[in-house]
């Protein structure tokens, strides 16, 4: 389980010709569409040769009103067992830049994560941001995970969380605090998302469903606020 830096703004539509001196790579692995899961929405996420679509799907699956980002992207690049997106800005005072959207723990029709701690740092060329990439010695990548469709429709036939008992509750709570507090140092890198990220791994490893949740969590400590140990957990680690 882990993520990806902010990506829902819009950015411009660039179109480039470019001579490269390094290896574009095959990037059939992460083309299509994949979801990312937050309490009400799933996030949208498309990949195609030569753009990146984001929006955001409520219940009904309607993407109304919901488009984050529709840009062009320069290039799928292979980097040892990562693969890199190569997004194009424009700034006005340094002109074009590149910046690497860094995916890891590639799994074919299953999920991909968009790493938050890979390559930050814009670069003037492709081939600087691409040796950047191979270069970066970062051991543990985390970010946000994205879904293929199929692991989405297997999540709807997980256990109702509605009918969560109080005693899975409690094991909920035990795992969420322990891979929250593994992966604290990553919530300032992306804290839009990370909570999600815990919730969402601790409740599929559950056999739950965890879409479109709508605020379960506080409403099941109010649900369980009698029990003894609901409360301790709750004072002592939330």
């Amino acid at each position: 389980m882990r993520s990806s830096p902010a990506i829902m703004r819009k950015l411009p539509p660039i179109f480039l010709s470019l001579m490269l001196t390094v290896v574009q790579g095959n990037s059939q692995e992460i083309l299509g569409k994949w979801f990312g899961i937050s309490e009400k929405y799933l996030a949208e996420f498309t990949v195609d040769n030569d753009s990146v679509r984001v929006q955001m799907l409520d219940a009904r699956q309607s993407a109304e009103g919901h488009e984050r980002g529709n840009f062009k992207h320069a290039g799928i690049y292979n980097i040892k067992d990562k693969k890199i997106i190569v997004i194009v800005e424009v700034k006005n005072k340094e002109g074009i830049q590149y910046r690497a959207m860094t995916f890891f723990n590639i799994q074919k029709n299953s999920s991909i994560e968009m790493a938050a701690n890979g390559v930050t740092r814009a670069t003037k060329t492709i081939k600087e941001l691409v040796d950047l990439s191979n270069q970066d010695t970062t051991k543990l990548l985390f970010g946000n995970v994205f879904y293929h469709k199929d692991r989405i429709q297997e999540f709807e036939k997980l256990k109702d969380l509605e009918a969560m008992s109080v005693d899975d509750f409690k094991i909920y709570l035990t795992d969420f605090v322990k891979k929250r507090d593994s992966y604290s140092d990553m919530e300032l890198l992306m804290p839009g998302t990370f909570h999600d990220q815990i919730v969402n791994e601790t409740l599929i490893q559950l056999g739950y469903n965890p879409l479109f949740r709508n605020d379960w969590e506080n409403r099941f400590f109010e649900k369980y606020l009698s029990d003894k140990e609901v409360r301790e957990i709750y004072r002592d680690k939330y």
